[in-house]
């Protein structure tokens, strides 16, 4: 049987799902974490603070096995493609912290002084003065993690997750054409980070425009 780019492809919106479902929830958790890490408490800002660091320090794949091996295993049910968007929003929270708590720092002293000066609240100051330079300032590290996190989901076919790669290795093992079927995938891969780099300059560009304009 020869090889078809159509059996590889069946796996791309697994690949998707889990690299943009883990992307989206990470950078949703991963802001209040940097709040709370750059104006909380002085305790709960360590404990932030580990907490983040042993996240980042623990491997992808360990984490699908903590969540799908143990966690998914005992009392809490939990399927392949949970357990893997869950490790990469996991991942993608502690990274996207430290992306905006650099956006936080990137804001001076003196536009909050400013603002407060002008009688804005807390929430109205965060809203249309900080959070868009924020975000602004942590759209090109956000950027190159979606890239690298898109590159990591390959590994949740170890799991089960029918993803491309793990149609690649099925494919293989029928077929026994590696080359052509793993040359393929790696050119898909280059072409969803192209893909997400240009989406991600769009978006630098747009949020430029916004802060100029």
């Amino acid at each position: 049987m020869s090889f078809t780019l159509a059996n590889i492809l069946t796996g791309l919106k697994n690949t998707l799902l889990v690299t943009g479902a883990g992307f989206l929830i990470g950078c949703a958790l991963g802001f209040p974490l940097a709040l709370a890490r750059q104006y909380g408490h002085p305790l709960l800002r360590y404990l932030i603070w580990v907490l983040v660091d042993i996240v980042r320090g623990i491997p992808t794949i360990l984490w699908l096995f903590l969540l799908y091996y143990t966690l998914a295993q005992g009392a809490v049910t939990m399927g392949a493609m949970t357990a893997s968007i869950i490790a990469i929003a996991i991942i993608a929270s502690a990274h996207m912290s430290e992306n905006y708590r650099t956006g936080f720092k990137a804001v001076s002293k003196g536009q909050w002084e400013s603002s407060r000066a002008l009688g804005m609240s807390e929430p109205t100051l965060l809203y249309w003065v900080v959070v868009p330079q924020v975000m602004r300032v942590s759209v090109p590290p956000a950027i190159t993690l979606a890239i690298g996190l898109l590159k990591e989901s390959a590994i949740v076919s170890v799991i089960g997750v029918h993803d491309i790669t793990y149609f690649a290795f099925t494919e293989v093992q029928r077929n026994l054409n590696g080359l052509q079927v793993y040359a393929s995938i790696a050119l898909i891969y280059i072409a969803l980070s192209l893909v997400v780099a240009y989406a991600g300059s769009r978006i630098e560009a747009s949020l430029r425009r916004r802060a100029l304009g």
